[in-house]
């Protein structure tokens, strides 16, 4: 198991079989997978769980921007096309966009081994 992912991070990982998981912000995490990328939300007390699938051969552009300290979240962003490049949207600057996960400082170095792995 990656000695850079949380114990939160690895648990998740075993349980869905990924290589890479990266916990970010309200449950939300993205997971590396022999083909596949995996960006989802946890199912929780009042969430729903849900994930989006993305082949590796679709991605355009993986954009990350990481965390400067406890004010400023870093993020990960995956473009497979459509126009939505960050910085053109606001979307993926506050998290809404599902394609971003944002993290916190403790997740930079995992979302840099994610950056490189993808």
């Amino acid at each position: 198991m990656n000695d850079t992912m949380n114990k939160n991070e690895q648990a998740l990982a075993k349980k869905i079989g990924a290589t890479l998981v990266l916990k970010g912000i309200a449950n939300k995490y993205i997971a590396c997978f022999d083909k596949k990328c995996v960006i989802g939300l946890e199912k929780s007390f009042l969430q729903k769980g849900m994930s989006s699938d993305f082949s590796y051969k679709n991605l355009r552009q993986v954009t990350l921007a990481p965390s400067r300290g406890a004010l400023m979240s870093g993020y990960i962003h995956l473009n497979v096309g459509g126009g939505d490049s960050p910085g053109v949207s606001g979307l993926i600057i506050n998290g809404l966009n599902p394609n971003t996960v944002m993290f916190r400082k403790q997740g930079n170095n995992i979302a840099e081994e994610i950056k490189s792995f993808l």
